[in-house]
């Protein structure tokens, strides 16, 4: 099964890669929450830069319905951001939209490490958020530029052949320079899977949620 994972890795077929992506929308708590994820997808941040504390209150309670799944992380977190004061929610929102701003006047992202750390300085403003959280929110607001990372995508990687050098013990709880190692890797990914189907289809965000799908405890792979 391994050397199947790994070629799969290694061809860049698009065409399989979107046999898989296409599975994306079958996961169970993906169709729960469809409507949801729907809405996720087709976010403008654009809005970001118009909108009122209210609003970005409204979004993050939705942002953390839509990460958060199970039902007790789900109210762990959003718990901690109910306790910020408004002034410390207008200060988020304030630095959500600088970085909305900032990021869309680069022209020279791809794979710049320096604007992927600043992506994580960003969502590490919001409490609540691990290095997980953090990424999910930058590839909603950024999903040509961002991906979400887990210990999914972290399980997928490995049995595609991919040294990530992240122990075991730390896939459930990454740290910031676990997540930077693998949107730089998403980020490539999707490159390279464009330059071979001559196309602009993928992002890292498409590819996060393909090795979503591969990352499944009892996903196999079809040759």
């Amino acid at each position: 099964m391994n050397n199947d994972y790994k070629k799969f890795w290694k061809d860049n077929n698009s065409e399989n890669w979107k046999c898989v992506w296409e599975q994306y929308k079958s996961q169970d708590s993906v169709q729960k929450n469809s409507k949801l994820e729907r809405e996720m997808d087709e976010f403008n941040r654009n809005k970001v830069l118009l909108w009122t504390v209210e609003q970005f209150n409204t979004f993050m309670e939705k942002y953390f319905q839509w990460k958060y799944t199970a039902s007790n992380r789900y109210a762990t977190t959003i718990k901690i951001y109910q306790e910020m004061s408004g002034f410390e929610k207008e200060l988020c929102l304030m630095y959500m939209k600088d970085f909305v701003k900032a990021l869309d006047s680069k022209q020279d992202f791809e794979n710049k490490e320096e604007y992927i750390r600043a992506g994580f300085r960003f969502a590490d403003l919001i409490p609540g958020l691990g290095t997980a959280g953090q990424s999910g929110l930058l590839s909603i607001l950024f999903p040509k530029k961002f991906g979400t990372v887990d210990q999914k995508v972290v399980t997928a990687l490995e049995r595609c052949g991919v040294n990530t050098g992240i122990p075991e013990r730390r896939k459930e709880s990454l740290l910031v320079k676990d997540g930077i190692l693998l949107e730089k890797i998403m980020i490539n990914k999707a490159i390279e899977l464009n330059k071979k189907s001559s196309s602009d289809f993928w992002t890292p965000r498409k590819v996060d949620q393909v090795l979503w799908v591969m990352g499944g405890k009892d996903y196999i792979l079809q040759s």
